[in-house]
């Protein structure tokens, strides 16, 4: 009897609601992203995070958009350690993030994100934004919140998102006053930010086709079924002008360099012992020095070690970045030749004068990678966007455009 209690116990631990993200479907490929028996609904009991970095634009113009990109990977480390490894659902945005927490993990969570507002403020001179939103509020206005997978290998899938339920906690959180109940307060307490895991030691990256895109395309439907045939259309010309998706990876291994940059580095150092003195950064500058160079050494001869067999981790890498992802709109970074580049705008272009989709695109020669490693041997992640505003850029092109649609449907009827 005790035997079967324990058991009982563990099957309703296993498949509480708390590990609710680990038992939904996944899917293999990035055209059956429109699937929607591959969703599935968020439970009540989970939040929203959202987060972004204030004047994210002028911060590219300053040339600190690396800067950007490790503040919103942090995020993701702080909220990643909160949680204790629990796995959870996100997506990252180049200059914000989106995620999801049950609400078990909400006090531990608000505290790191709370000691991540103060760090982006005391060491970097930014705003970080963030909010926390249920998960019953935005069904309960009327929007949904459907999840799944994009199984990159046995050991990263990706998050995916449709409902709308995402951009609702964002207009939220921006919105002034119902911000004031869903905003975390930056505490001053840098030292609440546990950012182990986060690391910022590879150079740029140079496209492989001569072309780096950030794309975020999104339908402009009556439904969401019109919404997937839309995506479904232009998943399918990107494929048609680039060959498969999986050509198009931003990151090959021959133009993986570990950077040599001593401010590039040092920039980690200011994250990862943030709030400590200048002796305390320099220290660990140096250890990241060191450890890059026994990594150039480890992985050139194809050392196998206690940690991993480093001849191979250029390819686990490639494998766990983030280059195609769905969060209620289509946000990829993409490798292409010129011609390519051109072809796709083109299309983007024909459907949005159709009233089909609004879209930004940011074009660069290179990539830049954030990595959360937890362990070296498979369990790491790596989040690519474009340098020179990537992400950013290409929001401010499709907010842009979404004026432009707003006005001119505003616009009076002219007269006979």
């Amino acid at each position: 009897m005790l035997l079967l209690k324990k058991i009982i116990r563990s099957l309703k631990e296993e498949f509480s609601s708390e590990r609710y993200y680990h038992h939904i479907p996944s899917v293999k490929e990035y055209d059956e992203i429109t699937d929607t028996a591959a969703y599935s609904e968020m439970p009540d009991d989970w939040y929203v995070i959202v987060t972004d970095i204030k004047d994210s634009t002028g911060a590219i113009e300053a040339g600190k958009y690396k800067t950007v990109n490790s503040l919103s990977a942090s995020v993701i480390a702080a909220v990643k350690n909160a949680v204790k490894q629990e796995k959870f659902p996100f997506v990252f945005g180049g200059d914000g993030t989106s995620l999801c927490i049950h609400e078990t993990h909400e006090p531990a969570v608000r505290k790191a994100l709370a000691a991540i507002k103060a760090m982006a403020r005391i060491e970097f001179g930014m705003v970080l934004r963030a909010g926390i939103v249920p998960v019953e509020r935005i069904k309960r206005d009327g929007y949904r919140l459907l999840i799944s997978k994009l199984r990159y290998s046995d050991n990263f899938e990706q998050a995916l998102f449709q409902g709308g339920g995402i951009e609702y906690a964002e207009k939220l959180l921006k919105d002034e006053k119902e911000s004031q109940n869903y905003e975390v307060a930056d505490s001053g307490r840098i030292e609440d930010a546990d950012i182990t895991g986060l690391e910022c030691r590879w150079d740029v990256v140079q496209a492989p086709k001569g072309v780096i895109l950030n794309l975020l395309v999104k339908a402009v439907p009556t439904g969401q079924s019109d919404s997937n045939r839309i995506y479904e259309e232009v998943i399918f010309n990107i494929s048609k002008i680039t060959g498969d998706l999986k050509e198009s990876h931003p990151v090959i291994r021959k133009n993986l360099r570990f950077t040599t940059g001593l401010m590039k580095l040092y920039t980690e150092s200011k994250l990862r012992r943030a709030g400590k003195g200048a002796v305390v950064k320099s220290r660990y500058l140096l250890s990241v020095i060191k450890q890059v160079l026994f990594g150039v050494v480890l992985m050139s001869f194809k050392v196998r070690t206690s940690q991993t067999n480093w001849g191979n981790y250029k390819d686990d890498l490639i494998m766990h970045t983030d280059y195609l992802k769905f969060d209620d709109m289509i946000r990829t970074v993409l490798s292409c030749t010129e011609n390519e580049s051109v072809q796709i705008e083109a299309m983007l272009q024909n459907l949005y004068a159709e009233g089909k989709i609004i879209y930004g695109i940011s074009k660069s020669d290179s990539s830049q990678l954030t990595c959360i490693v937890s362990k070296y041997e498979k369990e790491h992640f790596h989040l690519v966007d474009g340098t020179n505003g990537g992400y950013t850029k290409a929001a401010v092109q499709l907010k842009q455009r979404m004026r432009e649609r707003e006005a001119a449907k505003s616009a009076p009827e002219p007269a006979i």
